[in-house]
């Protein structure tokens, strides 16, 4: 009952499989190999059935011919046997299968081989291989000889006592048989066979040896007069000809043809048991006018698997009409150095790159062209690369003149050196330009540069370039080293650019994604990541920096830019719409020579311009990172960082300034360790970091974070007499007219430089107390005020607002000659954090003002300001004054022609938050003021209204007068009519 069940289930399926036409194969097996209906299948070759095969000892290949009697059946042979092979391959229905017999090296017949036929479940073991035994093992079945008369020799065994002579051959191969030695219970004895010379075509031959009863075949092909040679009796093929060499075989004699890559293998039945194998080489195009030898072998199909070679070739070459390996670029340059005629390497007039360039083992590049002979054609790369050029001291161009230069790239195991002896320049693609264009050039190696030469250029393009000439859509994603000496030298200046360093041409839509570092000693070094210096006749545009730029050593001048390090001179003009240029990288200061005259100046765009520079930027997003490491408390002159302007030159005035529509979006860290930082004058500004132009900042906003925590401590050590002016737009602005319109900040700042300078403590012609303010630092900050007047209009700030010391404002730290307007402090979560006692000691500046921290000669009309502001008497600070719309007022009591005590005028302001102080030392003063904590008889306040707390005091409308000012009683101040405000 079982059996019956299978076969009616086994029925119904197959049924069902043939009814749905089912296209899954693994299901059509499954249901093919159960099926009731006996499986049938027979065997045949050469239309002979046939139930076993029987083989000589050769190698060989056999077709059988398979009948079943289902044509949906899958199945398959199977060999038990690895001398017995089946080519695998898929089979449905009637068919057939190749065979794969390996050669029987040995005396004796081989256990024989079943195949076994598989469908499914299904297996028959029908059919049975023979192989017979040899006579012979034969070292070399198969020979192949040059033209020339010769010997080879071949190694014959059998078994000991056989008895063999050669039974035929060839009538133009001579044989020799040797004597016999015994080993291993068989005879072994060398034959050679002796080709004559053949002064005919190519021919074809076999040597017979026989027993008593037994055979077997040795095969010679000798090349002859079909082909060319040279006088050395190498086979040559002309460079005006297809280049092929054929011979002719035992089939299945040949295993595999061994060739080089430029080659190629096909072969055709010759009848009589032959193959004629055919190889054909492609044309050697060369750039160095190189005769190239060809190696082919065969791999014979015996146990051994002997290798013979065919005859010694050459081929001629064929002009490559470009560049393809390292010898023939030295060539090239060679040829370019003498002034000598490139043709060879020209198409069309153009030198091209056909393939990448390994300069591996190239030790002495001197780079293309020279003073006397420079390059002056085009050279295309076809975005191919130079690769392995190692340690070079000249770059790929050494002097280009009129040329072209494009679409190549020098790779990233590529690295270019020179050392103290070296030349004033060193570049990866071009030492010095004149008059020319690099096109899609990509850097990807290194530049190492170590010298005390003056006036040195370093750059991953070019290194100096005229004004005709132009860098354009080139890319710069490798690395600049620059070394020189441990100290200073005097008069050295060093031009570093990501792409070019000393331009006075065209830079335009390249990128830099890069490093720069530097750890030397320099008077001076411009560097910049597009390039070191802006010329009068420099044009750039749509250059992106994505790369980093790290600062060490003992230099003691530093200009440094994201995009452009130095501009000495002239007027530009930055325009969004028309320069879609973009710094997102980042600009790192890790150490610098201690000096007293050593000054830094680092910009998200530009590092420094010069006296009387006129510049405008406008549209921008810059996103550059600073991090500034103060941790070894090394002492300098200046170190200046701006989003946009690093600085302008501190002692000349620039010439007008004007930021319209500019956002930043990078930050600012400082690093500071348990050390004092002898820095006379630290200047940062989200826009610009020092500005002494006539300026004018509109639409600019700040969302960079400035001076985040970075390193185990919040704070130096007490840095006195030394001073950081920190500004959400500005950092320190003096020097002439400015105004800011409509400008923001909305990130926090925060002034953790540890300076104990009271308000009007001066460290030579500034003041030395810190400074920070939401848009501007500090303007005018001197005891010596300029008559110069800052103007600032609906401004607003709403980041938090941090300084360990000194001045701060919502809007200005610290201003002289003012007129602040419709502006706006929102410190709705900026300030202390609420403790115990009400308020929490991290805010510990001074001079504290919702709109200015500190003000001289200045009018605040028609602000806001909200939010808590604490104030603390540290150190000589002289007292804690928080103010709602003003800290500190600049007022001599004693000294009645001193420009402090101009009027400061606060009218139309309004305040709402909690004010607080708090002194560490003696005598406790503070002046908390609604409007103004310390105001003077120069102290006019009208019209104003605030609220809130001062302290513990609740302010209501009996109390608002007379805390309007925190030194009301005795101040001598103006105050006139001010209200009470909740805030809303």
């Amino acid at each position: 009952m079982k059996r019956i069940f299978t076969y009616i289930v086994l029925a119904a399926l197959t049924a069902l499989a043939f009814g749905c036409k089912k296209d899954d194969d693994a299901d059509r097996k499954d249901l093919d190999s159960r099926q009731r209906v006996p499986i049938s299948v027979t065997y045949s070759v050469d239309g002979a059935q046939v139930t076993a095969l029987s083989f000589t000892h050769g190698a060989m290949q056999k077709t059988i011919d398979v009948t079943v009697n289902n044509e949906n059946l899958h199945w398959n042979l199977e060999s038990n046997r690895p001398w017995c092979k089946v080519v695998q391959t898929e089979h449905v229905g009637s068919g057939s299968v190749t065979l794969e017999i390996e050669a029987n090296e040995g005396f004796e017949a081989r256990d024989p081989a079943t195949l076994t036929f598989t469908a499914g479940e299904y297996q028959s073991a029908s059919l049975t291989v023979n192989q017979n035994g040899s006579a012979f093992i034969i070292s070399h079945p198969y020979l192949l000889s040059s033209k020339e008369e010769g010997t080879l020799e071949v190694t014959v065994k059998t078994v000991e006592g056989t008895l063999w002579a050669i039974e035929s051959g060839a009538e133009w191969i001579e044989t020799e048989i040797g004597d016999a030695d015994t080993e291993d219970g068989m005879s072994v004895t060398t034959l050679r066979l002796k080709p004559m010379a053949n002064d005919g075509d190519s021919r074809y031959g076999t040597v017979t040896l026989a027993t008593d009863n037994d055979n077997d075949s040795i095969a010679l092909y000798q090349f002859g007069q079909d082909f060319d040679y040279d006088g050395d009796g190498y086979i040559f093929f002309p460079s005006d000809e297809p280049a092929s060499i054929s011979f002719t075989a035992p089939t299945y004699v040949v295993k595999e043809v061994v060739k080089p890559a430029y080659a190629t293998v096909s072969n055709v039945d010759a009848g009589s048991g032959r193959v004629t194998w055919t190889v054909a080489f492609e044309d050697n195009f060369s750039d160095c006018e190189l005769i190239r030898e060809i190696p082919v072998s065969i791999i014979l199909n015996n146990a051994a698997m002997t290798s013979i070679e065919l005859p010694a070739m050459r081929q001629d070459f064929t002009a490559a009409g470009g560049l393809m390996t390292a010898v023939g670029l030295k060539a090239f340059a060679a040829k370019v150095a003498e002034g000598g005629d490139i043709s060879s390497w020209q198409t069309d007039g153009v030198v091209r790159v056909l393939q990448d360039i390994d300069m591996d083992g190239v030790d002495d590049w001197a780079g293309v062209g020279t003073a006397e002979h420079p390059f002056a054609g085009v050279f295309d790369g076809q975005d191919h690369s130079i690769v392995n050029l190692r340690e070079a001291e000249f770059p790929l161009f050494n002097v280009c003149d009129g040329a072209t230069v494009k679409n190549i790239t020098i790779a990233r195991n590529c690295d270019f050196y020179v050392g103290s002896s070296g030349g004033q320049l060193l570049a990866g693609f071009a030492n010095k330009a004149i008059g020319s264009t690099f096109d899609h050039c990509v850097f990807a190696g290194t530049v190492g540069y170590a010298t005390k030469v003056a006036d040195s250029c370093v750059g991953a393009i070019v290194a100096d370039a005229d004004a005709a000439t132009i860098v354009k859509s080139c890319k710069m994603n490798g690395t600049i080293k620059v070394t020189t000496s441990t100290t200073p030298t005097d008069g050295l200046t060093i031009y570093i650019g990501g792409i070019a360093a000393n331009s006075k041409g065209t830079v335009s839509n390249c990128e830099m994604s890069g490093s720069i570092s530097i750890t030397s000693g320099h008077a001076t070094a411009n560097i910049g990541g597009i390039t070191a210096v802006l010329n009068e006749s420099t044009t750039v545009s749509g250059n992106s920096f994505t790369g980093t730029i790290d600062l060490g050593g003992t230099g003691t001048g530093i200009n440094a830019g994201a995009l452009y390090g130095y501009l000495p001179s002239g007027s530009r003009t930055f325009d969004f719409a028309t320069d879609k240029s973009s710094p997102v990288g980042s600009i790192n200061l890790n150490k610098y020579g201690a000096n007293t005259s050593t000054r830094i100046y680092l910009g998200g765009f530009i590092g420094l311009i010069g006296e009387g520079v006129s510049l405008s930027v406008k549209g921008f997003e810059v996103q550059t990172n600073f991090t500034i490491d103060y941790t070894e408390g090394l002492n300098a002159n200046y170190i200046c960082a701006g989003g946009v302007l690093g600085s302008c030159e501190p002692d000349a005035l620039a010439g007008n300034l004007t930021f319209d529509s500019v956002t930043n979006y990078g930050t600012f860290t400082f690093k500071y360790a348990a050390k004092a930082v002898p820095v006379t004058r630290n200047c940062m500004g989200g826009i610009a970091g020092l500005v002494n132009g006539d300026a004018n900042f509109t639409d600019c906003v700040n969302k960079a974070i400035l001076g985040i925590k970075g390193g185990a401590n919040d704070y130096p050590n007490n840095s006195n007499s030394y001073t950081m002016i920190l500004g959400g737009i500005a950092g320190h602005c003096y020097g002439a007219p400015m105004s800011f319109t409509r400008c923001e900040n909305q990130a926090d700042l925060t002034n953790n430089f540890y300076s104990n300078r009271p308000a009007e403590n001066a460290n030579g012609n500034y003041y030395a107390s810190i400074a920070s303010g939401g848009i501007i630092g500090a303007f005018n900050y001197k005891p010596n005020p300029q008559d110069k007047t800052l103007t600032v209009t609906n401004c607003r700030s709403t980041g938090k607002l941090v300084a360990l010391r000194g001045y701060l404002g919502g809007i200005v730290g610290y201003a002289y000659q003012a007129q602040i307007s419709d502006c706006e402090w929102n410190g709705s979560s900026v300030g202390v954090t609420v403790g115990n006692d009400g308020f929490k000691l991290d805010n510990l500046a001074s001079y504290k003002g919702g709109i200015a921290g500190g003000l001289g000669n200045a009018t605040v009309t028609n602000c806001t300001a909200k939010g808590n502001i604490d104030a603390f008497r540290y150190g000589s600070a002289a007292s804690a004054e928080p103010g709602g719309i003003v800290g500190h007022v600049m007022y001599k009591a004693n000294d009645e022609s001193s420009p402090f005590n101009k009027a400061v005028k606060v009218s139309n302001c309004s305040y709402f938050g909690n004010l607080y102080w708090e002194a560490k030392a003696d005598p406790k003063l503070g002046y908390p003021g609604g409007i103004v904590a310390l105001g003077g008889a120069n102290t006019e306040v009208k019209d104003c209204r605030f609220g809130g707390k001062i302290m513990t005091t609740e302010i209501d409308s009996h109390n608002v007068t007379s805390l309007a000012v925190g030194n009301y009683e005795d101040c001598g101040c103006t105050v006139e009519n001010i209200s009470l405000w909740n805030g809303i």
